[in-house]
Parts: structure tokens; sequence; C-alpha cells
């Protein structure tokens, strides 16, 4: 679990998610740890990544969230093997070749 640092230059608490530095504000103010538990549960809600906002969001970034909530949330999911795509008996809408 990331955790609360002090940022000795600012004098600041802050934490690290995802690559990305949050301040929280000073050490000794009750609303710092606030800030940080915040930050923290919306990290976590959002599967250990950062909130995106849903009108900048590119497909390419989309992608990746998806893949990683695979890879975290199901991973037997990963395991097994798509269907083929060339082999027809495994469509549900394939035609009978006598058809």
């Amino acid at each position: 679990m990331p955790s609360l640092r002090l940022h000795k230059a600012s004098g600041q608490a802050y934490v690290v998610l995802s690559g990305k530095a949050f301040y929280c504000g000073k050490p000794d103010d009750r609303a710092t740890e606030q800030r940080y538990h915040k930050a923290l549960a919306e990290w976590m809600a959002a599967g250990r990544q950062l909130p995106a906002d849903p009108n900048t969001i590119t497909v390419k970034e989309l992608l990746a969230r998806f893949w990683t909530h695979l890879r975290n949330d199901t991973p037997n999911c990963l395991t097994k093997s798509p269907p083929s795509l060339t082999d027809r008996r495994t469509s549900p809408n394939s035609v009978p070749p006598n058809a």
C-alpha cells in the first residue's frame, strides 16, 4: 500500500500513486490524512490506476485500462484461448457446409 511521505523541500506530505505524486498538505494537519485516504480510495476504486477523465480518455488508454482490469480482476479469463476466427464449427452463427 502506498504510504504517506514527506517532501523535505516543501515540507508537505505526499503519496505516489501510479508514478504520480499527490501532495496532501502539511504533515501535522488532520486534513492531510483525509486527503491521503481519499486519494488512496479513489485510486483503489479505479483498479489501482489514476481515475480517467471521460472527456479526454483515448481509445488506447481505455483498452489499456480494460486489459489491466482483466489481468487483475479476472485472471482465469486470460488463460483461455479465444475461439478461432477461421474455424466455422466454433461460431454460433455458422452455416452447415451442405446448406
